[in-house]
């Protein structure tokens, strides 16, 4: 059974490693987790929900994905969905944004500024490691956000982003080479394949997951298993990647 708790963590570090022993093998890390135990929720502030890794290390600095959810969205889905990426290895926060409204880059930064702050008062945050996560047209928002101001994330996690509102904001090269994208789609447009290729050669570390069409009705879900492993492998090869920067 899943809890509502409020916890307030204030432990710092700056690891840069999972937390395994050096005869374990990065594949045996990947391992799938069980999702039988207990998960830890917390509802912390206005219009955002937190999700806890089990066990969750206050020693240990989470990546933290932002994940932009709209109003119509549930709170079970958004919690089994951050289940199915991992019980272990990230933070997460959903942001409420309101869909009748129509919200520039500019303002989810803002909202996605405050959201990080009050995060970083309670958990352990590795404030270097910020993921911004969404679907369909809020995955277009992900990217833009994340591609306008490249200083302050990780990267991006775009589920079958919406062709239509996606531009291309690549004003900050410089920045760009830093950045990571987890791309999913399952159109068989071809638009999805010159986009990340474009930012691939801008200088972002780019994956590019693209399935066989879909009917609507079928296409991504929070019960897709295999998309779900794929982000968490994008998340902790990321994480060994930034780790041998530094050997």
């Amino acid at each position: 059974m899943n809890r509502i708790i409020h916890l307030n963590h204030n432990s710092k570090n700056t690891k840069l490693k999972p937390d395994v022993s050096d005869d374990q093998e990065f594949t045996e890390f990947l391992k799938n987790e069980s999702r039988e135990a207990e998960m830890t929720y917390s509802l912390s502030f206005q219009d955002a929900r937190v999700y806890m890794p089990l066990n969750y290390e206050p020693n240990y600095a989470y990546p933290l994905i932002v994940y932009l959810q709209g109003r119509e969205g549930s709170t079970s889905e958004y919690q089994y969905l951050m289940e199915q990426i991992s019980t272990q290895n990230h933070l997460a926060i959903e942001l409420d944004l309101d869909d009748k409204t129509r919200l520039s880059s500019d303002n989810v930064m803002q909202q996605i500024q405050e959201a990080v702050s009050q995060m970083s008062r309670h958990y352990n945050v590795h404030t270097e490691r910020i993921l911004v996560m969404g679907d369909r047209h809020r995955g277009s928002l992900a990217m833009k956000t994340v591609l306008s101001h490249p200083e302050s994330f990780w990267g991006f996690i775009a589920l079958n982003p919406d062709q239509s509102e996606q531009d291309c904001l690549l004003n900050q090269f410089r920045h760009l080479h830093r950045l990571r994208g987890f791309l999913h789609s399952e159109t068989d447009n071809s638009w999805i394949q010159n986009y990340s290729r474009l930012l691939h050669d801008s200088g972002l570390n780019i994956h590019l997951d693209q399935t066989t069409s879909k009917p609507d009705s079928q296409q991504f879900s929070c019960a897709d298993e295999r998309v779900c492993r794929l982000i968490d492998r994008f998340i902790v090869q990321g994480i060994w990647e930034s780790y041998s920067e530094f050997k």
